[in-house]
């Protein structure tokens, strides 16, 4: 019994992944950093410039104003070089240099900004998330 409730649970955040890659992937095709992630940042030659990097999250958690994300970047990138091109310091950051990555509380501006990023490869939300067994 507890081995099928194991197995249940890991195809049941499976799905969740695959379902928040697909939401993700979606809301970059609709447009949808470009024309509902704030104001633009920077020049408008930047602003003008595609997301290069890959969007996880799903829609609802997407359209909040400020939200936690996690942030990787391309091998050979500075981390702290990507952070400080931010407009501010962000809220709640944390940093790994191993790993390159960061994760911290970032608005809608900022997401824009790390999407079109070059030293950025993905981002994703921050959320928990829970399988359980309704107890």
């Amino acid at each position: 019994m507890a081995c099928g409730i194991m197995i249940f649970a890991i195809f049941a955040l499976l799905v969740a992944t695959v379902v928040t890659c697909v939401s993700g992937t979606r809301l970059l095709q609709q447009g949808f950093p470009v024309s509902r992630l704030g104001p633009r940042l920077g020049s408008a030659a930047r602003a003008r410039r595609p997301p290069s990097a890959r969007f996880y999250c799903n829609g609802g958690l997407a359209r909040n104003a400020r939200n936690d994300f996690i942030v990787s970047l391309k091998g050979g990138y500075d981390l702290d070089l990507v952070i400080d091109s931010l407009e501010r310091v962000p809220e709640n950051l944390q940093t790994f240099q191993q790993l390159d990555m960061f994760s911290a509380t970032l608005s809608q501006g900022d997401v824009l900004a790390l999407l079109r990023n070059e030293a950025v490869d993905y981002v994703e939300c921050d959320a928990k998330v829970s399988v359980g067994a309704g107890r």
